[in-house]
């Protein structure tokens, strides 16, 4: 499957590929992964998905980073740095 293929089945929701582990609900609605501009700069994904807003050396990076990055979004408060669900 194509990057952009991917790109489109998550923004319309469509995750019944047997061999993708299903996105939570958080990841696409609050995140929202696979929308572009809108999507939460500070989402990252190490062995799952992860919020790395509240960690200070990754977020300074990606600060740093923000003006080449699509992800612009700062969606909501952050979340633990711990696996999103």
């Amino acid at each position: 499957m194509t990057g952009e293929a991917k790109r489109r089945r998550l923004a319309a929701g469509d995750l019944k590929d047997p061999d993708e582990e299903p996105i939570s609900a958080r990841v696409v609605e609050t995140c929202r992964i696979g929308r572009g501009a809108d999507c939460c700069r500070f989402l990252t994904f190490r062995n799952g998905f992860h919020c790395g807003k509240h960690d200070e050396q990754l977020a300074s990076q990606i600060e740093a980073r923000r003006p080449v990055m699509v992800a612009q979004g700062d969606n909501c408060e952050g979340f633990p740095l711990e696996v999103i669900l």
